[in-house]
């Protein structure tokens, strides 16, 4: 953020400079545009593109010499970064966690280990801070930005009269609380004029047509915008700054160009106009309101150039194109990306192994590889798997067993004195290895020739001080002879007791294409199936992975009030949650095989996964799009007919239990907003009054949902634009229900 702060700062320096220097010189068009480049770039957080010059990289490069005037303080006072935490990592991942693979966990061990400890871990605090005083001035900023304009309209609203009979694309309205003549309105813009403009016809004309010049320039629309940079980088001085000149430079501009349009023969009586509305009292730069005059300076300054009529001028305009280029270059840029080519993994062994080893060997190095240049830093130019030793487990029968495999690497290091050894690391020869504070790795593996071809499946990642300590006690050497075998045997127990993954168990369900999801309800109350696409199997991912699972051996006595099945398209693999209280319970079934599962929430405000799954079952049970009817008559009656009688036979039949239903449906208003010119689609809204079936619902909620009054006392509330469309099927089908912001289909 910080760069995004100084690059607007340093862009908005240099148009204020450009400003000064070129008045009288370019246009005041030209001038005024200047201004548009800043407001982009406030807006914009980010930078556009990569450049090794400009603001951002010079930052970059200060803010890298800072760092290491602290690494070398933070080493003479003895202290050391945890570079070589990959050890402990390691251990902390002996056994991943549902829903991961090893490797993965490892990768999650290395971030926690390292952030914990880092400098900018450090900073965290303080960036907290700083981003919760920002988000709180922006949002009370945007308050009175929004109270402003609003009290501002509302006053107008109750004292403006409207000024028939004149030929104008906009409505103008007198008023005696406005000061000066002005546009306001986003939406809906008008003009409005004083009382004594309204009575000079020179007068009035000239103020129409300024007021029209800024409705072309579409200054309506900027001093909005204007407003929303004040808002968000309302702790940047400069950037008040600018918002007062880049509102002056809307008054020049807008002045040359309405003269441009009356005629040069009006230049002087403009200018007389100007003076006679001299207008004293300054408004704040939050008002989205276009001004004609101001304070005297500004009208001074004003009349000056009417009179000087500034023209551009071919060496000052290329001077200022050719600045205001590198300025951009250099503030709207982010720095060019500093980070070394991570090289490949080579495996140099001596003997031959399965593929499988191999590619378990080289994923895991990668992310140790990857720690080390991402996280720390460090320039490697070569990663070599320099050993897979199989351990002598004695856990291998005669169709299938599990193998362990003492993993080495040497990762090269471009600058082998920048390497600082902490936490077990060692190296050899400029080359950081495998060890750490937890030892050396350890790859386990489980094969399977049982079906005439070795199927090889990764089971964990271990290391020697895991192996020593936890599989090396008495009760384990007795149990099993060796550690090693030891590791191994339960290591693979523990992977079989957890080896349902949610991630993997989505895949496989939506491999074979849509997933048909049932409900079925306990006391025999109607139930339905609806097809669920590809498209949400990510949110499913998403659901099951929220739970850690742990086997059952049967289902409990009473599994709920309702049970939801996903089933794959090709028949062979299911998913069925049912809702017994807690968490929920889950029966996964692949081909012939079934196993049973409970839930519980990883979260400590989790839910169940019963109801996690209902709850896209609802969605799709309420999904209006599913609405289609006949009627005689045209896009009128149809938008009559789902108001009163579709929509609300609609949601007040939904299978039992639905977050959406309701009951006493009852239309308080409606209307028809916009209808196609073939008369076959439709936009309009509505506002309801009903009953919910479960006032705590989350769905019965969402929206504009309020408290009846009056006659609608004791019921709930809400609105709801709708688009209609009759089809090739002779149906009007609903295309679109929400909240609002819905036009015609194209």
């Amino acid at each position: 953020m910080l760069e995004w702060v100084v690059s607007g700062s340093v862009l908005i320096a240099v148009v204020i400079a450009l400003r000064f220097a070129l008045k009288g010189k370019v246009s005041l068009r030209l001038q005024y545009a200047m201004w548009a480049l800043v407001l982009v770039r406030l807006l914009i957080p980010v930078g556009i593109g990569a450049a090794p010059f400009g603001v951002a990289a010079l930052m970059q490069k200060a803010a890298g010499l800072q760092d290491v005037g602290v690494e070398k303080a933070l080493v003479q006072e003895g202290q050391t970064f945890p570079a070589g935490r990959t050890g402990e990592v390691q251990e902390a991942v002996q056994l991943a966690p549902a829903g991961e693979s090893a490797l993965l966990a490892a990768a999650h061990g290395q971030q926690a280990a390292w952030g914990s400890l880092s400098p900018e871990g450090e900073q965290g605090a303080a960036g907290d801070m700083f981003k919760a005083a920002w988000m709180t001035g922006t949002v009370l900023l945007g308050l009175v930005l929004l109270a402003s304009n609003a009290r501002f309209a509302i006053t107008l609203r109750k004292s403006r009269r409207r000024l028939d009979g004149i030929s104008c694309r906009l409505p103008v309205y007198v008023s005696p609380q406005v000061d000066t003549p002005c546009l306001f309105g986003l939406l809906a813009p008008a003009i409005y004029v004083t009382p004594e403009a309204a009575d000079d016809e020179v007068v009035f004309g000239h103020a129409v047509e300024h007021e029209l010049t800024h409705f072309r320039h579409g200054d309506h629309i900027w001093a909005l915008l204007r407003g929303v940079c004040l808002a968000v980088h309302w702790y940047n001085p400069m950037v008040w700054w600018a918002a007062v000149l880049s509102r002056s430079d809307a008054e020049l501009a807008c002045d040359e160009a309405t003269i441009r349009r009356l005629g040069e023969g009006e230049r002087a009586r403009y200018g007389r106009t100007l003076i006679g509305l001299t207008c004293q009292k300054r408004r704040t730069v939050l008002l989205t309101a276009t001004t004609m005059t101001g304070g005297r300076r500004g009208l001074e300054e004003r009349i000056r150039l009417i009179a000087q009529k500034p023209k551009t001028a071919g060496c000052p305009l290329a001077a200022a194109l050719l600045i205001l280029a590198v300025a951009v270059g250099c503030t709207f840029t982010a720095p060019e990306s500093t980070d070394p080519q991570t090289p490949s993994v080579e495996v140099k062994v001596a003997e031959e192994l399965p593929q499988t080893v191999i590619d378990e060997a080289k994923d895991y190095t990668k992310i140790q590889l990857d720690y080390y240049t991402d996280e720390m830093g460090y320039e490697i130019t070569q990663a070599t798997v320099t050993g897979l030793t199989q351990i002598n487990t004695g856990t291998a029968g005669l169709n299938d067993g599990v193998n362990m495999y003492l993993l080495e690497y040497r990762f090269l290091a471009a600058n082998p004195d920048e390497i600082m050894l902490a936490g077990g690391m060692k190296m050899e020869e400029d080359c950081i290895t495998e060890w750490g504070s937890t030892g050396q790795p350890y790859l386990v593996l489980h094969w399977d020739s049982r079906e005439g071809e070795t199927v090889w499946q990764p089971v964990c990642v271990t290391n020697t001080e895991s192996i020593t300590t936890q599989y090396g006690t008495p009760e384990m050497l007795q149990q099993y002879g060796n550690m090693y075998t030891a590791a191994a045997m339960e290591l693979y127990k523990a992977f079989q007791e957890g080896s349902f993954v949610p991630g993997e168990a989505v895949e496989d369900l939506f491999a074979s294409g849509d997933v048909t999801l049932t409900l079925d309800l306990a006391d025999g109350g109607e139930a339905g199936s609806y097809s669920v696409g590809k498209g949400l199997a990510a949110r499913f991912e998403v659901l099951l992975c929220s739970y850690e699972w742990t086997a059952l051996e049967k289902l409990p006595e009473q599994p709920g009030s309702f049970q939801i099945t996903a089933l794959s398209a090709d028949g062979t693999k299911s998913i069925t949650v049912w809702e017994d209280g807690g968490a929920g319970v889950m029966r996964y079934t692949d081909g012939d095989t079934q196993t049973l599962w409970t839930a519980s929430p990883l979260q400590e405000q989790g839910g169940s996964i019963a109801w996690d799954i209902r709850r896209e079952y609802d969605n799709l049970d309420a999904d209006c799009t599913r609405i289609a009817f006949d009627v005689e008559g045209g896009a009128q009656q149809a938008a009559e007919t789902f108001v009163y009688s579709a929509y609300g036979e609609h949601m007040t039949t939904l299978t039992p239990g639905n977050m959406y239903g309701m009951d006493d449906y009852e239309v308080i208003r409606w209307e028809v907003r916009e209808v196609s010119a073939q008369g076959d689609a439709v936009v309009g809204s509505f506002e309801c009054a009903f009953t919910p079936w479960d006032a705590d619902s989350p769905g019965i909620w969402a929206g504009n949902t309020g408290e009846g009054t009056g006659d609608y006392e004791g019921k709930l509330t809400y609105q709801r634009e709708f688009v209609l469309q009759k089809q090739e099927d002779g149906l009007w089908h609903c295309v679109g229900l929400g909240t609002g912001g819905y036009s015609l289909p194209e």
